[in-house]
């Protein structure tokens, strides 16, 4: 009996269904005349400048291009005043993405961390590496919360390190303060300028030294967190309030 050797990672994964063509469209539709939107395409067509490369290069089209491209990169690196050794081609962006996780994602210690929505390639990619995905919802206008998304990169990195269990963080999570209406709890103490504890900011400080302490000892590097933890310290005159007397302490500090 033959048992398929496909990875159950690919195994798993949903056909993509592109955007039909303007043939496909004209057919399905009964169309004349077709003017496409839906695709990351150029409705100008091809330009004449890569009209005219294309017809001089012709001749030359079946021999193997010279290996990483160096004369593309070096007018790249001209254009965009850095080196050569800056800048990567590749078949789109697709392959970047591919070469990316599967040069610095290790399976089961990194996360691939996106935004909800994003590219497909993204959490695509990261599957067919068998490299975990963390999402991030954008904000409520749509833009990128590039703050939090940095958040989740350094909360999930430092609790693989530490070996937590993933499911039962996400489901811990989902019912304390990270996912919560933190935001709006504080925001309004802020503005009344009433910081009664509910959470000490004093406790709060200590959980932040604990989780760093921790990650100092793996060898983990938390820019974020040791930011955030230099601010609290820096507002230990307010250790008995609640923690978003973190607010009290001046710009700039």
């Amino acid at each position: 009996m033959y048992t398929c050797a496909v990875r159950p990672e690919i195994a798993s994964l949903s056909a993509y269904v592109p955007g039909m063509s303007i043939a496909e469209v004209r057919e399905r539709y009964g169309l004349s005349r077709v003017i496409k939107m839906a695709s990351n395409e150029n409705p100008l067509g091809v330009s004449p400048l890569v009209r005219k490369v294309l017809a001089t290069s012709l001749e030359e089209a079946f021999r193997y291009p010279q290996g990483g491209n160096p004369a593309l990169r070096e007018a790249l690196a001209r254009a965009h005043h850095v080196s050569p050794e800056r800048i990567v081609v590749g078949n789109g962006s697709d392959e970047i993405i591919d070469m990316l996780i599967r040069m610095l994602a290790v399976p089961g210690r990194h996360s691939v961390v996106c935004f909800e929505p994003c590219f497909s390639l993204y959490p695509i990619q990261a599957r067919i590496c068998g490299v975990e995905t963390r999402r991030c919802p954008l904000s409520p206008d749509y833009s990128f919360d590039l703050d939090a998304l940095f958040s989740l990169g350094e909360f999930y990195r430092f609790a693989q390190s530490a070996g937590l269990d993933m499911e039962t963080l996400q489901q811990v999570v989902a019912v304390s303060a990270g996912g919560s209406t933190q935001f709006e709890r504080n925001f309004n103490k802020m503005v009344a300028d009433d910081y009664r504890p509910t959470f000490a900011l004093a406790l709060l400080r200590k959980d932040m030294s604990i989780a760093l302490a921790s990650a100092q000892s793996q060898g983990l590097s938390l820019p974020l967190s040791e930011e955030a933890f230099r601010l609290f310290k820096l507002a230990a005159a307010f250790d008995k309030e609640d923690c978003s007397a973190i607010a009290k302490v001046p710009a700039g500090a």
